[in-house]
């Protein structure tokens, strides 16, 4: 079964099993710097973190997370860093440990 929460947010949700229901969720990254700066450069790879505005939206990802009242048990994110300062932000605030998983993402050039 997945649910769809809002725009960027999924949660898929198993049959319960011996163990219970799982849960995943799935949400994407807040909006990249060069995606509203022109200006902004990067030497390869290219890998642009979150804008001014991403940054200050990870709180609303983390209310939004927090209201869903689940249990989770590890936050797994692609090595992209906007993927990861996203992911960090409700890794932290869950109190779970954030692991990176270099095959969830395209390679650099």
């Amino acid at each position: 079964l997945v649910v769809q929460l809002h725009p960027r947010t999924t949660v898929v949700r198993e049959p319960i099993t011996r163990m219970g229901t799982r849960h995943l969720l799935i949400f994407r990254h807040g909006e990249r710097i060069d995606r509203v700066d022109c200006r902004w450069t990067s030497t390869a790879p290219y890998d642009p973190p979150l804008s001014a505005r991403g940054n200050q939206r990870l709180g609303h990802l983390q209310q939004h997370v927090a209201s869903l009242e689940l249990a989770f048990t590890a936050v797994v994110t692609s090595p992209f860093m906007r993927c990861v300062q996203t992911a960090h932000a409700v890794a932290r605030m869950l109190q779970l440990p954030l692991l990176v998983e270099p095959g969830l993402g395209e390679p650099l050039l």
